[in-house]
């Protein structure tokens, strides 16, 4: 190869900046990718799905009926899926204003308005992870608080501010499948929220946005969430006992 050094090294330059710039487009193509398209996706599963809001502060009882405390949040393990479920007592376990994160995989949901567990009795209640607040739980690493996603800004492609995250539905086993997004002043606000996929690869709950990679035009062809159609029916989680 012959030419001048400066020529040379200014050759050499360019090409590492047109592979950096190609390596960030395919890194971005590739983050896109985890997402499905909004035109192909449907909503009609999260129907049959329950809402986390709903949920928030209803009453969760023992096996033998009588109240334990309520919902205050949930643990998601690293497939998505609730791994526990954070109640305040108050019950007649006596534990005042304290906590228990209770496993997912021995509740079971009754409609809309309570949960039911065989995991908690006078017993045995002080092994189930008692704390004194929500915050002092010590999630393991990749499980974070459902809080954590509830609240957040919720942005599009170009870094478009839509909304933010009021609500989050969950697949009949625990597993979320959507967020719900409120639109702010610009985008339809009052006009009714929209359901957006969850991609639990791409959320980092540990920054306060839950960043899409959708274009506004794309959302804005979407239907609202229509909170009337979710299924209202009793419905039972996993079976007592099951790991």
């Amino acid at each position: 190869m012959t030419g001048t050094p400066g020529r040379i090294s200014a050759a050499i330059l360019a090409g590492a900046v047109s592979l950096g710039a190609l390596g960030a487009a395919q890194a971005a193509n590739d983050a896109k990718g985890d997402w499905p398209k909004l035109d192909n996706w449907s909503q009609e599963k999260l129907y049959r799905g329950w809402s986390a809001d709903e949920m928030m502060d209803e009453e969760v009882y023992g096996a033998n009926g009588d109240v334990i405390g309520e919902v205050e949040d949930f643990l998601i393990g690293p497939d998505g899926k609730i791994a526990r479920v954070v109640v305040e007592g108050g019950g007649f376990l006596d534990i005042g204003d304290s906590h228990l994160a209770l496993p997912w995989n021995k509740m079971k949901r009754r409609g809309t308005d309570a949960f039911v567990t065989s995991a908690v009795n006078e017993e045995n209640f002080g092994e189930l992870g008692l704390f004194d607040n929500v915050d002092d739980t010590s999630p393991k690493p990749k499980y974070w608080r459902l809080s954590n996603l509830t609240g957040d800004l919720l942005s599009l492609e170009g870094n478009v501010g839509y909304g933010s995250v009021d609500d989050v539905i969950f697949s009949e086993n625990g597993k979320i499948q959507a967020v719900v997004a409120r639109p702010s002043a610009g985008y339809g606000y009052g006009a009714g929220a929209r359901a957006m996929p969850f991609a639990h690869a791409q959320f980092d709950p540990y920054q306060p946005y839950y960043r899409t990679p959708y274009r506004l035009s794309e959302v804005e062809k979407t239907d609202r969430f229509n909170y009337g159609r979710l299924d209202g029916q009793s419905w039972e989680g996993e079976a007592f006992g099951e790991e």
